[in-house]
């Protein structure tokens, strides 16, 4: 959790030093599952069925939050913000790696099948 509250300190200096507000999150669970389901995470909040569920759950918005960094790098052009999202996006990457190693029947082909990260998008 720290990773993302990280993530979030840093883009949000950023979008507030370029005047911009941040957006708010989302008000209830329910709002939250509908934001889940539109973005095609599967799962909802307060609805999982153990450890695998939660797991599937988190892989899918890691390769979602991935995917979503992988479009905006080529709308962004401030170099330092571009440098910012890839480092987002590295880390991300990690830990889409590490949960794909949790799960059931994993591997590391399984895990990382590509050398190039893009997400889900």
């Amino acid at each position: 959790m720290g990773h993302e509250e990280a993530h979030i300190g840093a883009l949000t200096a950023r979008l507030k030093a370029r005047g911009g507000t941040v957006p708010p999150g989302p008000d209830s669970i329910k709002t939250a599952n509908r934001d889940l389901g539109h973005r095609g995470i599967g799962g909802r909040l307060g609805q999982l069925q153990g450890e695998r569920d939660a797991l599937y759950m988190l892989l899918t918005l890691e390769q979602v939050t991935i995917g979503a960094y992988f479009v905006a790098l080529m709308q962004i052009k401030d170099p330092e913000l571009v440098s910012l999202v890839c480092q987002i996006m590295a880390n991300e990457a990690q830990h889409d790696a590490m949960i794909g190693l949790s799960l059931p029947k994993a591997t590391p082909q399984s895990a990382v099948p590509y050398g190039l990260v893009q997400g889900l998008q």
